[in-house]
C-alpha cells in the first residue's frame, strides 16, 4: 500500500458522519477527492486506513479509538454478543463471548487488552474484542485461524487453538512485531493471574466490555477486503 497523509475532514463532513475532529489517515492519492471534491466517504476503506497506521504508530490508537468506534458502529448490523462465524478463503474463527477467567489466549497493546480467544468444540479459535483491532492484531488472528490441512493440521498442530497456544509461547517474526505493537500472551487461570498464582496489573481488564459479535466481523471485514499480501506478513 502507498504511503498515508493525515487530514482533517470539513465540518460538515464531520457532522454528516459523527465523527470527531482529529487528523485521520488517508492514502495520498485520495487527498485531493476527500477534501475539495465533496466526495462521499467510503467509510470503511477510512477504518482500514487507521488500523494501518495504529499498527505502523502503536501510540496513536487511544486517539483514534472514538473515531473507529463510530466507523465500526455505522458499518456493522444490529447485534449482541450471539456465536457467529467468520470465513475467508484461507481462515475461520468464531466471533462470541470469552470467559476472561478461564484459559485464553489475548492479544496485547502495551498494558491494554484488545482481545481474547478461546477454543471452539471444532478446533477453531472463539475471539472477542475489547477495543479496536489494528492491522497488525488481525493479521495475527487471520494467520492463527488458517484452516486446518487434512493431513497436516494447522501449521502442524491438531488445531487452531493448539497452534495459538504454541504461538503465544514463540517469539516468531510473522506474530510479534516492534516495541509497542500488539503481541499474544496465554492465561492458564484467566486473565491477570500469573503461573505463580500472583495477580498482575492485567487482572482489572476482565471488567472489560467485549463489543458485540457484529462488530467484530466488521473489523475483520474491512480489514480483509482492502489488505495486501504484505499485511498478512
Amino acid at each position: 500500500m502507498k504511503g498515508l497523509v493525515e487530514i482533517h475532514l470539513k465540518e460538515d463532513q464531520l457532522e454528516r458522519y459523527g465523527l470527531p475532529n482529529i487528523g485521520y489517515p488517508v492514502q495520498i492519492e485520495l487527498v485531493e477527492s476527500l477534501l475539495f471534491d465533496g466526495a462521499k466517504l467510503d467509510l470503511g476503506l477510512l477504518l482500514y486506513f487507521i488500523q494501518k497506521d495504529c499498527s505502523q504508530h502503536p501510540d496513536k490508537w487511544p486517539n483514534y479509538e472514538p473515531a473507529m468506534l463510530r466507523l465500526i458502529e455505522m458499518n456493522s448490523a444490529n447485534g449482541d454478543h450471539e456465536l457467529i462465524s467468520l470465513e475467508g478463503a484461507n481462515w475461520l474463527f468464531h466471533a462470541g463471548d470469552v470467559d476472561l477467567t478461564g484459559k485464553t489466549v489475548t492479544i496485547h497493546r502495551r498494558e491494554d487488552l484488545i482481545a481474547a480467544m478461546r477454543p471452539h468444540d471444532d478446533g477453531a479459535l472463539v475471539l472477542s474484542v475489547c477495543h479496536p483491532l489494528d492491522a497488525d492484531s488481525i493479521a495475527k488472528i487471520l494467520i492463527l485461524s488458517k484452516k486446518p490441512h487434512p493431513e497436516y493440521g494447522v501449521c502442524m498442530r491438531e488445531n487452531n487453538w493448539e497452534y495459538a497456544l504454541d504461538a503465544s509461547a514463540q517469539n516468531t517474526s510473522a506474530l510479534y512485531g516492534h516495541p509497542g505493537a500488539a503481541y499474544l500472551s496465554y492465561w492458564e487461570s484467566g486473565v491477570g493471574i500469573e503461573p505463580d498464582g500472583t495477580e498482575s496489573s492485567f487482572f482489572s481488564q476482565r471488567e472489560l466490555k467485549p463489543l458485540p459479535s457484529p462488530q467484530v466481523a466488521v473489523q475483520i471485514g474491512t480489514f480483509y477486503e482492502n489488505c495486501t499480501e504484505e499485511d498478512l506478513i
